[in-house]
Protein backbone atom coordinates (compact mmCIF):
# COMPACT_ATOMS: atom_id res chain seq x y z
CA UNK A 1 0.00 0.00 0.00
CA UNK A 2 1.38 3.40 -1.31
CA UNK A 3 0.28 5.97 1.64
CA UNK A 4 0.64 9.43 -0.20
CA UNK A 5 0.89 12.51 1.83
CA UNK A 6 -2.30 14.38 2.82
CA UNK A 7 -0.96 17.87 0.95
CA UNK A 8 -0.44 16.21 -1.88
CA UNK A 9 -4.38 16.03 -1.86
CA UNK A 10 -5.70 19.59 -2.78
CA UNK A 11 -5.82 18.92 -5.98
CA UNK A 12 -5.65 14.94 -8.07
CA UNK A 13 -6.62 16.14 -11.26
CA UNK A 14 -4.84 14.59 -14.06
CA UNK A 15 -2.46 12.34 -11.78
CA UNK A 16 -2.02 8.82 -12.22
CA UNK A 17 -2.72 6.54 -9.36
CA UNK A 18 -2.16 2.93 -8.87
CA UNK A 19 -5.00 0.90 -8.23
CA UNK A 20 -2.80 -0.05 -4.84
CA UNK A 21 -2.33 3.46 -3.92
CA UNK A 22 -4.21 5.13 -0.65
CA UNK A 23 -4.13 8.55 1.10
CA UNK A 24 -4.32 9.76 4.58
CA UNK A 25 -5.78 12.88 5.93
CA UNK A 26 -8.39 13.64 8.31
CA UNK A 27 -11.58 13.51 6.31
CA UNK A 28 -14.34 14.16 8.84
CA UNK A 29 -12.47 16.52 10.88
CA UNK A 30 -11.85 14.81 14.09
CA UNK A 31 -8.20 15.91 14.35
CA UNK A 32 -7.37 11.51 13.29
CA UNK A 33 -6.33 10.40 10.31
CA UNK A 34 -8.75 9.14 7.74
CA UNK A 35 -7.94 6.69 4.63
CA UNK A 36 -9.03 7.03 1.21
CA UNK A 37 -8.75 3.21 -0.23
CA UNK A 38 -9.12 2.73 -4.13
CA UNK A 39 -10.54 -0.54 -5.88
CA UNK A 40 -10.27 -1.66 -9.48
CA UNK A 41 -11.56 -4.07 -11.55
CA UNK A 42 -12.42 -4.97 -15.55
CA UNK A 43 -15.72 -3.22 -14.77
CA UNK A 44 -15.38 -0.38 -12.27
CA UNK A 45 -13.58 1.82 -10.92
CA UNK A 46 -13.77 3.37 -6.99
CA UNK A 47 -13.15 4.95 -3.83
CA UNK A 48 -13.92 4.77 -0.43
CA UNK A 49 -13.17 6.94 2.79
CA UNK A 50 -12.60 4.99 5.68
CA UNK A 51 -11.94 5.74 9.74
CA UNK A 52 -8.24 4.96 9.48
CA UNK A 53 -8.54 3.41 13.00
CA UNK A 54 -11.72 2.43 13.20
CA UNK A 55 -13.11 0.88 10.17
CA UNK A 56 -16.92 0.74 11.52
CA UNK A 57 -18.44 2.53 8.50
CA UNK A 58 -17.60 4.48 4.97
CA UNK A 59 -17.94 8.59 4.80
CA UNK A 60 -18.12 7.81 1.44
CA UNK A 61 -18.27 4.87 -0.91
CA UNK A 62 -18.59 5.50 -4.77
CA UNK A 63 -17.92 3.48 -8.12
CA UNK A 64 -17.68 4.37 -11.75
CA UNK A 65 -17.75 2.74 -14.93
CA UNK A 66 -14.06 2.23 -15.42
CA UNK A 67 -14.03 3.34 -19.49
CA UNK A 68 -13.59 6.95 -18.17
CA UNK A 69 -10.86 6.35 -15.66
CA UNK A 70 -8.70 3.42 -16.40
CA UNK A 71 -6.10 2.89 -19.28
CA UNK A 72 -4.39 -0.09 -20.47
CA UNK A 73 -1.93 -0.63 -17.44
CA UNK A 74 -4.72 -0.25 -14.65
CA UNK A 75 -3.99 2.95 -13.42
CA UNK A 76 -6.74 5.43 -12.42
CA UNK A 77 -6.69 8.49 -14.54
CA UNK A 78 -8.40 11.05 -12.54
CA UNK A 79 -8.91 14.38 -15.08
CA UNK A 80 -11.09 16.00 -12.65
CA UNK A 81 -10.62 14.87 -9.31
CA UNK A 82 -10.86 17.87 -6.88
CA UNK A 83 -11.55 18.61 -2.90
CA UNK A 84 -12.84 22.23 -3.16
CA UNK A 85 -15.25 24.57 -1.88
CA UNK A 86 -18.76 24.78 -3.45
CA UNK A 87 -21.28 27.20 -1.82
CA UNK A 88 -19.75 27.64 1.26
CA UNK A 89 -18.93 23.37 1.67
CA UNK A 90 -16.36 21.46 1.54
CA UNK A 91 -16.35 18.24 -0.49
CA UNK A 92 -14.93 16.08 -3.40
CA UNK A 93 -15.63 17.57 -7.35
CA UNK A 94 -15.38 14.91 -10.07
CA UNK A 95 -16.53 14.46 -13.50
CA UNK A 96 -18.38 10.96 -14.56
CA UNK A 97 -21.08 10.15 -17.10
CA UNK A 98 -22.04 7.26 -14.65
CA UNK A 99 -21.96 6.45 -10.93
CA UNK A 100 -23.12 4.99 -8.12
CA UNK A 101 -23.14 5.89 -4.27
CA UNK A 102 -23.64 3.43 -1.24
CA UNK A 103 -26.32 4.91 0.95
CA UNK A 104 -28.23 3.28 3.81
CA UNK A 105 -26.76 -0.17 2.81
CA UNK A 106 -27.80 0.34 -1.43
CA UNK A 107 -26.34 1.32 -4.19
CA UNK A 108 -27.71 4.57 -5.81
CA UNK A 109 -26.92 4.71 -9.36
CA UNK A 110 -26.83 8.03 -10.85
CA UNK A 111 -26.19 9.55 -14.66
CA UNK A 112 -24.87 12.52 -15.49
CA UNK A 113 -23.84 13.94 -19.53
CA UNK A 114 -20.31 13.59 -20.61
CA UNK A 115 -18.39 16.30 -18.61
CA UNK A 116 -20.49 17.05 -16.05
CA UNK A 117 -19.38 17.44 -12.32
CA UNK A 118 -20.65 16.03 -9.15
CA UNK A 119 -19.86 16.97 -5.75
CA UNK A 120 -20.12 15.00 -3.04
CA UNK A 121 -20.26 17.57 0.60
CA UNK A 122 -19.44 16.56 3.65
CA UNK A 123 -22.14 16.45 6.02
CA UNK A 124 -21.43 17.28 9.80
CA UNK A 125 -24.57 15.96 10.79
CA UNK A 126 -24.57 12.87 9.09
CA UNK A 127 -21.33 12.40 9.55
CA UNK A 128 -20.54 11.73 5.78
CA UNK A 129 -20.07 12.56 2.43
CA UNK A 130 -23.29 13.48 0.77
CA UNK A 131 -24.44 14.13 -3.35
CA UNK A 132 -25.12 17.46 -3.08
CA UNK A 133 -27.75 17.88 -6.19
CA UNK A 134 -28.48 21.16 -5.06
CA UNK A 135 -25.34 23.06 -6.68
CA UNK A 136 -25.37 24.00 -10.74
CA UNK A 137 -22.50 22.89 -13.16
CA UNK A 138 -21.69 26.86 -13.25
CA UNK A 139 -20.88 26.78 -9.79
CA UNK A 140 -18.89 23.89 -10.00
CA UNK A 141 -16.75 24.68 -13.07
CA UNK A 142 -16.02 27.13 -10.71
CA UNK A 143 -15.06 25.83 -7.31
CA UNK A 144 -12.63 27.16 -5.22
CA UNK A 145 -10.12 24.26 -5.09
CA UNK A 146 -6.96 25.42 -3.14
CA UNK A 147 -3.63 23.71 -3.31
CA UNK A 148 -3.93 24.14 0.49
CA UNK A 149 -7.38 22.32 1.15
CA UNK A 150 -5.78 20.17 3.33
CA UNK A 151 -3.48 22.06 5.37
CA UNK A 152 -5.19 21.51 8.48
CA UNK A 153 -4.35 18.05 8.67
CA UNK A 154 -2.00 17.18 12.00
CA UNK A 155 -3.19 20.77 13.55
CA UNK A 156 -5.17 20.08 17.35
CA UNK A 157 -7.39 23.13 17.39
CA UNK A 158 -8.11 21.69 20.94
CA UNK A 159 -4.67 22.80 22.40
CA UNK A 160 -5.93 26.56 21.98
CA UNK A 161 -7.29 25.93 25.54
CA UNK A 162 -4.16 26.24 26.72
CA UNK A 163 -1.07 28.47 26.38
CA UNK A 164 0.93 27.33 23.33
CA UNK A 165 4.48 27.08 23.59
CA UNK A 166 7.24 27.49 20.73
CA UNK A 167 7.66 23.43 19.94
CA UNK A 168 3.62 23.35 19.64
CA UNK A 169 4.09 25.47 16.68
CA UNK A 170 7.78 25.44 15.05
CA UNK A 171 7.03 23.04 12.84
CA UNK A 172 4.10 24.84 10.74
CA UNK A 173 3.88 26.45 7.77
CA UNK A 174 2.07 30.00 6.91
CA UNK A 175 -1.47 28.38 5.82
CA UNK A 176 -1.30 25.93 8.99
CA UNK A 177 -0.46 29.47 11.02
CA UNK A 178 -2.87 31.05 9.77
CA UNK A 179 -5.84 28.10 10.68
CA UNK A 180 -4.77 28.18 14.02
CA UNK A 181 -5.19 31.78 14.54
CA UNK A 182 -8.12 32.14 13.16
CA UNK A 183 -9.32 29.33 15.25
CA UNK A 184 -8.62 31.23 18.20
CA UNK A 185 -11.65 33.41 17.27
CA UNK A 186 -13.20 30.39 15.67
CA UNK A 187 -14.00 28.64 19.18
CA UNK A 188 -16.20 31.57 19.93
CA UNK A 189 -18.10 31.58 17.13
CA UNK A 190 -17.18 34.15 15.09
CA UNK A 191 -18.11 34.13 11.51
CA UNK A 192 -15.88 34.74 8.69
CA UNK A 193 -15.74 36.26 5.64
CA UNK A 194 -12.87 34.41 3.85
CA UNK A 195 -14.45 31.27 2.40
CA UNK A 196 -11.83 28.61 2.88
CA UNK A 197 -11.90 29.54 6.71
CA UNK A 198 -15.71 29.83 6.89
CA UNK A 199 -16.28 26.43 5.39
CA UNK A 200 -13.72 24.74 7.39
CA UNK A 201 -14.70 25.79 10.79
CA UNK A 202 -18.20 24.79 9.54
CA UNK A 203 -16.67 21.17 9.21
CA UNK A 204 -15.97 20.60 13.21
CA UNK A 205 -18.75 19.90 15.59
CA UNK A 206 -16.94 22.34 18.44
CA UNK A 207 -18.03 25.47 15.99
CA UNK A 208 -21.34 27.69 16.65
CA UNK A 209 -21.65 30.71 14.52
CA UNK A 210 -22.24 33.64 17.15
CA UNK A 211 -23.68 36.84 15.02
CA UNK A 212 -22.89 38.67 18.66
CA UNK A 213 -19.48 37.85 18.60
CA UNK A 214 -16.75 40.52 19.83
CA UNK A 215 -12.99 40.49 20.17
CA UNK A 216 -14.51 41.29 24.14
CA UNK A 217 -14.76 37.12 24.37
CA UNK A 218 -11.13 36.54 23.86
CA UNK A 219 -9.58 35.50 27.04
CA UNK A 220 -6.03 36.24 28.10
CA UNK A 221 -5.04 32.81 27.32
CA UNK A 222 -6.43 33.51 23.97
CA UNK A 223 -4.68 36.63 23.19
CA UNK A 224 -1.63 35.37 24.26
CA UNK A 225 -1.50 32.44 21.64
CA UNK A 226 -2.32 34.88 18.94
CA UNK A 227 0.71 37.31 19.59
CA UNK A 228 2.50 34.31 19.71
CA UNK A 229 1.35 32.81 16.09
CA UNK A 230 1.87 36.02 14.84
CA UNK A 231 5.02 35.99 15.91
CA UNK A 232 6.01 32.83 13.56
CA UNK A 233 3.23 33.74 10.78
CA UNK A 234 6.31 36.79 10.52
CA UNK A 235 9.48 35.03 10.34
Amino acid sequence: MNLLENRELGNLAGIKIKKSDSFLADFNYDEKPDIMLYSLSSHYYGFNIYNYKNNSGALLSVSFNNKDFVDDNYYTVLERFSFCIVNGHRGIRLTSTDYSVLRDGEFHIGLKKDGDDVFFAWSPSAQRYMLDESVTQEQLKNAYCPQDYFAYNGLQFSKLGSKLTEADLKDFDKAQLRLMRNAVYARHGRIFSSADLQSLWECYAWYKKNPAYTDDLLTETDRYNIELIKRYESK
